[in-house]
């Protein structure tokens, strides 16, 4: 009878540290409403903690492959990070993908299936700060323009190909959950290269009278001024008429399932946080499965079981995650939690002696804890 229900508490404590792990990882489920707003008497678009913009058709590239960006930003945070723009195109290719990474503009250039060539520039984002951003892409490498203003000059991509092509999300990532919080102000595309006082000209024009130079506006192929929302969709007003929609729910354009770490590492202290997280909570995961095979006597390679059971359950986890919008589906996550339920087996057997000491008296009759073994 007691060692029943010894197997029966462990039963239960290991259901309710997977269903803890389980709620954690794939809480909320299903979609929020989409947190886009506009500005009451503004012509501006807010992002709040889950929002996006989709282009609603894809935009052709020109055939030198030069682009151009200009974008007036205001973000709410400083330490913070999120997706401003991202060109994206079939079996998970990528062009120029421009992000806030805390007080630094990140920019991902990304040809031909290769792994995205990443760049930072500092000191461009600060909460509350209205600033004019311009990134320009041409075959001499990649130009970064703050207030019309040469901040940064990066290498481009290698290869030929055209950075801003194909289908477009706006405050977020066509990949993955990963919305920028602001306010944008106007967003415009060129399929040339804008020179340093063409963009100064823009960004002059466009504080006075809310659009960029009449000169330069002729040559625009996307231009969204965030004027006039009808049915869901922001016009544009360029050559192109690609227009935005703004869905009702929020939405992830092409969602990635189990995204490598490779393509998911950042050098930032958010992405240790977030692994060490991912390990610590699988440990007691390993912990509690391991008492668990103890006390249904499965003593022999409780290790390798252990650690191949936190693998199928983050594995199944993050699987699910890939049909939510709020949340990533990461192999990264997989990786991080099977070391932790590895960890949680080690931290059992290394103080099984310990914790044995203490329970003995109230289960020495019940023969669940015997004198210690070998544990594989």
């Amino acid at each position: 009878m007691t060692e029943a229900f010894h197997r029966c508490a462990a039963g239960a404590v290991f259901g309710l540290v997977l269903c803890a792990i389980s709620i954690f990882g794939l809480w909320p489920f299903g979609s929020p409403r989409n947190d886009v707003t506009w500005l009451p008497g503004q012509h501006t678009l807010r992002f709040g903690r889950r929002a996006t913009a989709i282009a609603g058709r894809p935009l052709t590239g020109s055939a030198s492959g030069d682009c151009s960006v200009e974008m007036w930003v205001r973000p709410s945070l400083t330490n913070a990070s999120g997706t401003l723009l991202a060109f994206y195109g079939p079996a998970r290719t990528q062009g120029l993908s421009l992000h806030q990474s805390e007080s630094d503009l990140r920019v991902d250039l990304e040809e031909g299936g290769r792994s995205p060539k990443t760049y930072y520039v500092g000191g461009v984002f600060h909460s509350g700060e209205l600033v004019f951003l311009a990134v320009v892409v041409n075959p001499t490498g990649t130009l970064a323009y703050l207030d019309g203003v040469l901040i940064r000059r990066l290498p481009r991509a290698e290869g030929p190909g055209e950075m801003c092509s194909g289908s477009f999300v706006v405050g977020d990532s066509p990949w993955q959950n990963d919305t920028w919080q602001g306010q944008l102000g106007g967003v415009a595309i060129y399929r040339q290269s804008r020179a340093q006082e063409q963009i100064e000209a823009d960004r002059q024009t466009w504080a006075r009278r809310g659009a960029p130079d009449p000169l330069g506006a002729q040559s625009v192929d996307v231009l969204y001024l965030f004027d006039e929302k009808k049915d869901g969709l922001i016009p544009d007003r360029g050559k192109s008429h690609v227009d935005l929609s703004i869905p009702e729910r929020y939405t992830v354009a092409r969602q990635f399932l189990l995204e490598t770490p490779w393509r998911a590492f950042r050098p930032t202290l958010g992405y240790a946080g977030d692994v060490l997280l991912n390990v610590g909570g699988f440990i007691p995961f390993g912990a509690v499965f391991s008492v668990l095979l103890r006390s249904w006597g499965r003593t022999r390679g409780m290790g390798a079981a252990t650690v191949i059971a936190g693998f199928l359950v983050s594995l199944a986890i993050e699987t699910l995650q890939s049909r939510l919008p709020t949340r990533n589906s990461d192999l990264t996550d997989v990786l991080t939690n099977t070391i932790g339920a590895g960890l949680g087996f080690a931290l059992y057997r290394n103080n099984y002696d310990v914790a044995i000491g203490f329970v003995r008296p109230f289960t020495s009759r019940s023969g669940l804890f015997p004198a210690r073994r070998a544990v594989d």
